[in-house]
């Protein structure tokens, strides 16, 4: 199954928070995560391949105090900026995708993402036939997957994934995926999140 880019985020079997921004590609798989200074970004694999273009390289997510911010494109930065100036998760998410649109670029590309603070996971969805946001409050094991293209490309309204290993990426349809190129990880332990590239 194809998806494009996807979000993961819910509670561990364990009760811990978890979100998880994953890239998959069938035109640039040369790309990696790079982890720095509680941000993530998406890079070409090749350092020595520098492009401005803000759908092949771009901040993917940001941790700002107790929040994460998770998505796939140009929208994570000026959500997070939003937040520290103290906007409300809510109002940061919906009017920061809601005015950036679906990525205007040859595929039409909905633009998906992602806040929360380990209990309350604000998701939303933008696309040129679909503006929809939802809050949810995750029990222990259960998953929210929202993903670019595909069976996942609506955002959900109740748990539509088990979060029954420790490593999310193992957690099924997760490995089904088509095309993975690279994910980061957020955990959120002793009060406070993490980020690893993968």
């Amino acid at each position: 199954m194809y998806v494009g880019r996807f979000l993961l985020a819910g509670k561990l079997e364990d009760g811990t928070p978890i979100a998880v921004y994953g890239v998959c590609s069938r035109s640039f798989s040369d790309r990696r995560i790079e982890v720095r200074e509680g941000a993530a970004f998406v890079v070409p694999e090749d350092p020595s391949y520098i492009t401005e273009n803000p759908y092949v390289t771009y901040t993917c997510a940001r941790i700002v105090d107790e929040f994460l911010v998770l998505t796939n494109g140009a929208q994570t930065d000026p959500i997070a900026d939003k937040l520290e100036s103290g906007v409300p998760p809510r109002e940061a998410l919906v009017s920061v995708t809601f005015a950036m649109d679906y990525e205007h670029d040859e595929y039409n590309t909905p633009r998906i993402s992602l806040i929360t603070d380990g209990e309350t996971f604000w998701l939303g969805r933008v696309a040129p036939e679909e503006v929809y946001f939802r809050v949810m409050k995750p029990k222990d094991g259960e998953g929210y997957l929202l993903s670019v293209y595909g069976e996942y490309a609506e955002v959900p309204s109740k748990p539509n994934m088990t979060l029954d290993r420790e490593d999310p990426l193992e957690c099924d349809p997760v490995p089904s995926f088509e095309h993975y190129v690279c994910s980061v990880i957020a955990r959120h332990d002793g009060g406070r999140w993490s980020l690893e590239a993968r």
